[in-house]
């Protein structure tokens, strides 16, 4: 075959895998049910699909359905060592490692490459202390407990390409942004126990039984009276149940059956705390929760906000106190639910990549309630009158605000009848009543993430906004 041949057999195979691509896109993407209710200029920007993209790689292309997919990440991995989408790393020895998720650039962060830029610092400090201060103001104790990335613990299983730098973590930044609220940085304690046993998957990004079992450690000798207590040992604890598969990055390689491990659930010997799952909203929202009790009622109540890190490991923690509250979300703070059930003390557990890139959105009680405490703190910009919440979003872009600044807005509104807010952040909705009587509002007014405002019932009004600069 003459090389002109080679050239033309090369061009009509790329240009099969781009028709293959594209029918591939619309098919299973662009006209599935996830997307039913998201327009399409959305879906043509990466940073909007990657979620729905993930979920559909690990579920929706089987390998019985699409095996030319399946055969070129077997390919990509054999022969170039990388995934069949740059969402992980293929490392030493069978270890896999999450190198992004939405923007975050988890490797970086755990090689202490990456580092917050002033304004993401000041914006999850904000975030922090808001979550603290609303805590505080209720009688509850707050503590922020961060649990470290899979890459911060082995980096030595990373290609050879990556190496830590010896230079501060964000973890390290933030937490003396913050020294005023207690951290509890589960990484050092963690990283020490490496030399007893694997402590994290190699095909997840979550720690194993036995790192969780550490990290509970951990965390328990760390807290301080009243809620500290002696741990459960290795022998007081025992093995509930075995399975063998894939973890969440094998079924993002699609490799889920050539990359199986066992993974080992764990349970105190004989727990004293009984668990009820629960049905609850908060901000009108469904959330996951567990409570666990136990008799001795002497001992505090402690709430845990927590992501999937500790959801394996809620019994041990129970076990410590007259009633554990287990609320599971991702970067999330549940405060209405959480002063519905007024605990002793919030443990809010990040893991460290959730603690860089866009913070998440407050609930709106929560912002409310420190901006009234703390919107007189800063410092003036500028003053908007008699407008309608259709003229508000164009009014505020055409301030064109200092981008290393947040504006937080004070709305003094007098509707003649009672109405409904309508925020648009993206594809979520914000809903909060307008009282015929007046009231105020406070807005954190991110440009980013803020669509569009209006008013359900349309009724008649004027506003007046007094903008500040965080």
């Amino acid at each position: 075959m003459t090389e002109r041949q080679l050239h033309i057999v090369f061009i009509g195979a790329v240009g099969l895998c781009l028709l293959y691509g594209s029918w591939l896109y619309a098919s299973r993407f662009l006209y599935d049910g996830h997307y039913q209710n998201i327009q399409v200029r959305q879906l043509v920007r990466p940073g909007d699909i990657t979620v729905p993209y993930e979920g559909e790689l690990s579920q929706t292309l089987t390998r019985s359905g699409h095996w030319t997919i399946h055969g070129l990440a077997r390919l990509k991995k054999n022969l170039l060592a990388t995934g069949i989408t740059p969402k992980f790393l293929i490392g030493k020895a069978g270890w896999l490692f999450l190198q992004e998720e939405d923007g975050r650039k988890v490797v970086q962060q755990s090689l202490g490459v990456y580092q917050y830029p002033a304004a993401e610092l000041k914006d999850w400090v904000l975030n922090i202390r808001q979550r603290h201060f609303w805590a505080t103001r209720y009688g509850m104790d707050y503590i922020l407990v961060i649990a470290p990335n899979k890459a911060t613990i082995y980096p030595e299983y990373l290609p050879d390409r990556f190496y830590p730098l010896d230079q501060m973590s964000s973890r390290e930044q933030l937490a003396r942004a913050i020294p005023e609220i207690s951290i509890i940085d589960l990484t050092d304690s963690i990283r020490q126990k490496k030399q007893l046993g694997q402590l994290y998957y190699k095909t997840d990004t979550h720690w194993n039984a036995l790192g969780g079992f550490f990290g509970y450690r951990s965390l328990m000798q760390a807290l301080s009276a009243p809620y500290s207590a002696a741990p459960l040992s290795r022998t007081a604890i025992r093995l509930k149940e075995t399975k063998v598969r894939s973890g969440d990055l094998g079924r993002i390689m699609l490799d889920e059956t050539n990359a199986q491990e066992t993974i080992e659930y764990w349970g105190p010997n004989s727990p004293r705390a009984r668990a009820e799952k629960m049905d609850a909203q908060s901000d009108g929202k469904p959330v996951r929760i567990r409570v666990y009790q136990q008799p001795d009622s002497t001992l505090p109540k402690v709430l845990f906000d927590h992501d999937s890190y500790l959801r394996d490991f809620e019994p041990f923690y129970a076990e410590h106190f007259s009633e554990s509250i287990f609320l599971w979300g991702f970067q999330d703070f549940h405060a209405d639910l959480i002063r519905r059930q007024q605990p002793d003390l919030i443990i809010d557990e990040f893991v460290e990549r959730s603690l860089i890139g866009a913070t998440p959105r407050h609930e709106w009680p929560l912002l409310q309630e420190y901006w009234t405490a703390h919107f007189t703190d800063l410092p003036i910009y500028a003053h908007l009158q008699e407008l309608t919440f259709e003229e508000l979003i164009p009014e505020l872009k055409r301030l064109n605000f200092p981008a290393d600044k947040l504006p937080v807005l004070k709305i003094t509104t007098h509707p003649e009848g009672t109405d409904k807010l309508v925020i648009d952040y993206g594809s979520e909705q914000g809903y909060y009543w307008l009282r015929a009587e007046g009231d105020v509002y406070y807005l954190e007014y991110r440009s980013q993430q803020v669509h569009n405002f209006r008013v359900e019932q349309q009724t008649p009004h004027k506003l007046n906004v007094e903008i500040r600069l965080y």
